[in-house]
């Protein structure tokens, strides 16, 4: 009997560690706007899921009615640049990091474009402010790690 309880024991803690992991994954990534401010939250996931699907369809005004225009680009420079540019198949936001600076949010994750054939995503952000109730975001672009003599993507894995 007590060879079955040793037995069964050593069973469970195996199994528990393994559960555990997946439900702090899958709550990590509920959890990566949790330093934003509550009533801030719902907004940011809804503005990035727009931005996110308009960048999908190539519905370049709907990209710079949602972006910060402190650049000062017009609409129509705007449009012509991001024409040229591949079209967003994904974006998986996995960090959201706060920019002290100016009070920003930079959103980290894994985005995948159209005309890449590896079929990998690579290490993309995204950059939010909050300002008169509403996010103004960037568009997703690809992060670049390196030096100054050479920087590169990284890629990041996109099921």
């Amino acid at each position: 009997m007590n060879n079955l309880l040793v037995v069964f024991t050593i069973a469970m803690l195996s199994v528990v560690p393994s559960t555990a992991r997946q439900q702090s994954s899958g709550s990590e990534q509920e959890d990566i706007y949790r330093k934003i401010p509550e009533d801030q939250q719902e907004p940011l996931k809804q503005a990035l899921n727009k931005l996110v699907e308009a960048e999908k369809a190539g519905d370049w005004k709907s990209v710079y009615d949602s972006i910060d225009k402190r650049s000062g680009e017009t609409e129509d420079k705007f449009i012509t640049k991001m024409k040229g540019l591949h079209l967003l198949r994904e974006f998986r936001p996995s960090k959201v990091t706060f920019m002290p600076p100016d009070g920003s949010w930079n959103i980290q994750g894994c985005a995948s474009f159209e005309g890449d054939r590896t079929g990998r995503g690579q290490i993309a952000s995204v950059h939010a402010r909050w300002e008169n109730s509403q996010w103004l975001l960037s568009p997703v672009a690809i992060d670049l790690f390196g030096s100054e003599k050479k920087m590169n993507p990284r890629e990041c894995p996109i099921p």
